[in-house]
């Protein structure tokens, strides 16, 4: 899926092209942000996206959580209810989170 991509602190990336003339032709990045809209959607918590307060996992709420199975299971639901087909969510040998999951 293509969108306006974001940088690591969360902000619209601009690479402002302009013509002969001085005017701007082009400004936001655009690509592919699956793993973008992954990402945000495990950070948020639910209730801070205006648009759609029921999303969000809000991984922070299980940091001292002992059994990763919640965390697992809320990821994938999110994910599936954006329209993703996910194949694995879970965690690697160095306890990183892995997600694989493509819009359908």
């Amino acid at each position: 899926m293509k969108g306006i991509l974001i940088d690591n602190n969360h902000e619209i990336q601009i690479n402002i092209k302009r013509d002969n003339n001085g005017f701007i032709t082009q400004g936001f990045v655009v690509g592919d942000i699956t793993c973008q809209n992954q990402e945000l959607i495990v950070l948020c918590e639910k209730g801070e996206v205006k648009s759609h307060p029921t999303k969000g996992v809000g991984i922070r709420t299980f940091f001292d959580d002992e059994t990763p199975e919640n965390l697992v299971r809320n990821i994938r639901t999110e994910l599936s209810s954006e329209g993703m087909q996910v194949n694995k969510v879970g965690f690697d040998a160095n306890q990183h989170l892995v997600i694989d999951a493509k819009y359908k």
